[in-house]
């Protein structure tokens, strides 16, 4: 990554009231490096981590505007290379994140990725996520994933009352979200905000936004 890629990860990280804001922009280097190098073992292709990773990592922070400023128990869902849940596990710290992934090699690179980073607060779980309903995390996370109405169901059962589902979204949701709250309300959420970061974030695409649901 270019000096300039770093100093926009670092900015976003200030922004977001992140301390130590350049060590931990160099521990994302390291794990864009080490995502870079298993993508064709582990089938981690993404379209953003090919055209521009930096700002992958920038829209990945993004969450942490929406997420409150104390400790919380976080789950990530269909976690894939962690894109998502390892950056906000670097950003962090105080965060104990559980990231979920079915697949055998991915989950075996999250596994690597957080033991050699030293994420002592990322556990990584091999599973559907169904199989951790019950468990009353403060936050889930998601990038990319499947349609509002059906992550919904996954991510509402994970979350303890007054929860929050955050979903970073890659395309436009206008649509989706108007067909997804009725099928949202029945499982028990609300969605509260929708945000689209191209407001907030220069560079990014109109379509990209966060979507936060909470579990009434």
């Amino acid at each position: 990554m270019r000096a300039d890629n770093m100093e926009e990860i670092v900015g976003a990280l200030k922004t977001a009231g992140v301390g130590s804001a350049e060590e931990k922009t160099g521990v994302i280097k390291r794990y864009l490096e080490m995502l870079q190098g298993k993508r064709q073992w582990a089938g981690l292709a993404s379209r953003s981590l090919s055209e521009d990773p930096a700002r992958a990592v920038v829209e990945s922070l993004s969450v942490l505007a929406v997420s409150g400023r104390g400790r919380a128990k976080v789950v990530e869902v269909g976690s894939g290379g962690g894109l998502l849940g390892v950056v906000l596990a670097v950003a962090r710290p105080d965060w104990e994140l559980t990231m979920v992934e079915s697949k055998g090699r991915k989950a075996a690179f999250l596994a690597e990725a957080a033991g050699s980073l030293g994420l002592g607060n990322v556990k990584v779980v091999k599973a559907r996520a169904q199989s951790l309903a019950g468990s009353g995390f403060d936050m889930c996370v998601s990038r990319a994933a499947g349609r509002l109405s059906d992550m919904a169901g996954v991510a509402l059962p994970l979350l303890r009352t007054g929860g929050k589902y955050v979903a970073l979204k890659q395309r436009d949701v206008a649509g989706e979200v108007e067909a997804a709250a009725g099928a949202i309300g029945s499982r028990g959420g609300k969605i509260t905000a929708v945000i689209g970061l191209s407001e907030h974030i220069e560079g990014v695409p109109e379509s990209v936004s966060l979507v936060v649901i909470e579990k009434m």
